[in-house]
């Protein structure tokens, strides 16, 4: 049996879209808020749900990856009062950039 070279590409595109991530990845920097914590918890129809936490480094930068079963709205905040909400899609890279005495009104 003989491969043709289109056969070859569309073997190769579908491998490609198979492999598609299903996590977002949420960086970014928040000003004034070196070793302070940020939580991540995401809005159920009768809770909020802890997710992850992470610890902002020495400059207030920080990292996290997740992967949702299913499309939701997520806070990130570093008290109860004061947050960013959030509607990821998967394969979304989300770059924020805020201040820590006052994440919902200074983030971009």
């Amino acid at each position: 049996m003989k491969l043709n070279i289109t056969s070859i590409f569309v073997a190769a595109a579908l491998f490609v879209a198979c492999g598609h991530d299903d996590s977002f990845v949420v960086k970014g920097t928040i000003n004034g808020g070196a070793g302070k914590m940020l939580y991540v918890t995401e809005l159920a129809p009768r809770e909020q749900v802890f997710i992850d936490s992470v610890r902002l480094d020495d400059k207030g930068s920080f990292q996290f990856q997740y992967s949702p079963k299913y499309e939701s709205f997520f806070e990130l905040h570093a008290s109860e009062s004061d947050y960013i909400m959030l509607l990821p899609e998967r394969g979304e890279d989300i770059e924020l950039q805020a201040n820590i005495e006052s994440l919902e009104t200074t983030y971009e």
